[in-house]
């Protein structure tokens, strides 16, 4: 197993809100974050800053007996919650970034069980070498218009909401984290990104770029630099494993 990520500022925004981490143990186990940031000019920033750093530290102090137990369900949704906590906790104590927010979309991935957790509309994906799988649903206004039968995929696209997110990490002091079983025992490529890229390249798209037979680092690259020539409205952040 590899992994690695990239995040850029786009071409549009004149700063980068998002932030990036990933961890490896050893023997093919990791855990990978991806958070997009919202608040203003330094709020979003510190936001998805502050939601990793807390977040990777509850990961860290993860015992090995509970991993062994298969308690990585509870673990994943505590360790985002106590990200939102700090997020929260930070933007009482700092009025400047009252308000503040982020999503989040994180995988942990330990002897043969996998985990995907999210807040918001960042994604991961899992392209198993013939087709591309979206782990995650949108926490946001349009995916709840699109499970009613509202508007399809295609109207989601250009909908004038379809920017608003249901769920954010940060804004209140508690919030409701989706967690979920995955499979990544087969041979693959695991994506995790913000809406900076999944709102440039569609899921087609992206699947054709993930069977591109160039390492992950390139593949990255290649990503972002597509999200960029679409226009790059956004930050565009990609973190991709090789399984």
């Amino acid at each position: 197993m590899t992994i690695t990520g990239k995040t850029d500022v786009g071409r549009v925004r004149s700063s980068n809100q998002d932030a990036f981490a990933y961890t490896e143990f050893g023997g093919g186990n990791f855990c990978a974050v991806v958070c997009d940031g919202m608040g203003g000019h330094v709020g979003g920033s510190v936001a998805s800053e502050t939601a990793i750093a807390a977040f990777q530290k509850q990961i860290s102090i993860a015992d090995e007996a509970s991993l062994k137990e298969r308690n990585i369900e509870t673990m994943l949704e505590s360790s985002v919650k106590r990200a939102n906590e700090a997020v929260f906790s930070r933007s009482i104590v700092e009025p400047s970034l009252k308000g503040m927010g982020t999503t989040i979309v994180t995988v942990f991935s330990y002897e043969g069980s996998d985990y995907v957790a999210h807040v918001g509309d960042s994604r991961a994906y899992f392209f198993d070498g013939e087709c591309i799988v979206r782990l995650t649903k949108d926490h946001s206004v349009v995916q709840e218009m699109i499970d009613k039968g509202e508007i399809t995929e295609e109207d989601a696209k250009s909908h004038p909401y379809k920017h608003v997110i249901t769920r954010v990490l940060g804004v209140d002091p508690e919030v409701s984290v989706e967690v979920s079983a995955i499979d990544l025992t087969s041979p693959g490529r695991l994506l995790l990104c913000s809406d900076g890229l999944s709102n440039m390249i569609t899921d087609h798209e992206l699947e054709e770029f993930l069977r591109l037979d160039v390492d992950i680092s390139e593949l990255c690259e290649l990503l972002v630099a597509a999200a960029n020539e679409r226009g790059g409205s956004d930050n565009i952040t990609v973190v991709v494993a090789e399984i």
